[in-house]
């Protein structure tokens, strides 16, 4: 079987890695717009299935031809509000499973809108699968599955600015998710609420310590209620480290310095927020950021009722940013092409991913959590690793 990873940056480069060391492919297509980077990269790795190539995700024809090449497709390519949906549209043109990070909120509905063309394909396209979104919908899923009647998911996250693997998709991903107005689910219904202003709390992380968190806007909120009716609330909410970042976010963003409007500045033409990426992806060689760790963390709090009871399940895991992120991309390609995801469409995670089997294959690669379920008069504490 051949396999197509789309983008080669940080995230891509970690999932072709574990392409490489887990997978069981006889052909590995790296495809990157900057074709130097690609082929520098498989020869690094140094894996005779590994194979160059130059891709424009904007030119369909072209992209097209090159999914044909392959029977399945992985990718990285973002900002995913601006390539993501081009991205499943040319892989239901060319008939072939794909499984994305897609981490923006106003596109994954669009792709959720292809089910129909995707299943009369027979293809598979699962969208999402990174650390959050992906473990953190698998971790909502395991824990709906834990109670008896789960109706509340609410998803933390705390992201580090001082890891230097972040690369500057993740930083548009930032400006475009924590600013303006973004959805979320409360009381059986969609709303909006203000992105990094809105929904204030403070939430302890096992191995960070506790941090102030603002409602996003991801795509968890949209697809989780999709594939449990009985949730009446979904919310996700996050702080960057070091915490003091929040208010240069939001002060930039009323500033209108993060618009994609370009200006020219001494005759040349750049655009607010290309500027800030940019210089953001160098912050990290900053003082400001010494000392901050390069982890970030997870937690998915799942409320609701056992044994007629309330009841919670709570979720908690770290990694760095890039690992958290392509690994589990990978790892879920893996179990596509293995005919362990049967079902055909388009998907978030939570609709067609066994969790356990997810956990079983994070555990393989290293990757630990823990699990808490509480009850009025009981607490179990459970090492994820040991469903694996």
């Amino acid at each position: 079987m051949k396999i197509l990873a789309l983008g080669c940056g940080a995230m891509g480069k970690v999932a072709i890695r574990d392409l490489v060391e887990h997978g069981n492919f006889g052909e590995i297509i790296v495809a990157d717009y900057d074709a130097k980077k690609a082929e520098e990269y498989v020869r690094r790795l140094g894996d005779r299935r590994l194979k160059a190539e130059f891709v424009d995700v904007t030119d369909r024809a072209g992209l097209v031809k090159l999914m044909k090449r392959a029977d399945l497709a992985v990718s990285t390519v973002g900002p995913f509000y601006k390539y993501g949906l081009a991205v499943v549209e040319a892989a239901i043109e060319a008939g072939i499973s794909l499984v994305d990070i897609c981490d923006d909120y106003d596109v994954t509905p669009k792709v959720l809108e292809l089910h129909g063309k995707a299943k009369a394909k027979g293809i598979t396209i699962i969208t999402g699968l990174g650390a959050s979104p992906g473990a953190t919908n698998l971790l909502a899923k395991l824990g709906a599955q834990r109670l008896d009647e789960p109706e509340e998911v609410h998803i933390g996250l705390v992201q580090s600015a001082a890891d230097p693997e972040g690369g500057p998709a993740v930083i548009y991903h930032v400006f475009h998710s924590m600013f303006g107005q973004v959805p979320t689910y409360c009381d059986g219904r969609y709303t909006e609420v203000a992105a990094f202003v809105d929904g204030a709390e403070k939430v302890a992380f096992p191995e960070l310590g506790e941090f102030e968190l603002y409602h996003i806007g991801h795509p968890e909120p949209l697809t989780l209620p999709r594939y449990f009716p009985s949730l009446k609330h979904v919310d996700c909410k996050l702080a960057l480290n070091p915490p003091l970042l929040r208010d240069m976010v939001v002060g930039l963003g009323e500033m209108g310095l993060i618009s994609s409007e370009a200006l020219e500045v001494k005759g040349v033409e750049l655009s607010p927020v290309d500027f800030f990426v940019a210089y953001l992806g160098h912050l990290s060689e900053e003082p400001l950021l010494k000392g901050v760790p390069y982890e970030g963390a997870v937690r998915v709090e799942v409320r609701g009722k056992k044994d007629g009871k309330p009841a919670r399940a709570i979720y908690t895991a770290q990694a760095r940013m890039n690992e958290g992120t392509g690994v589990p991309l990978s790892a879920g390609a893996q179990m596509l092409a293995a005919g362990l995801i049967k079902e055909r469409g388009v998907f978030a995670p939570e609709g067609c991913i066994d969790p356990l089997l997810f956990i079983k294959e994070m555990v393989k690669r290293g990757f630990t959590g823990l699990e808490t379920i509480e009850t009025q008069s009981v607490k179990e504490f459970k090492d994820l690793a040991k469903e694996g």
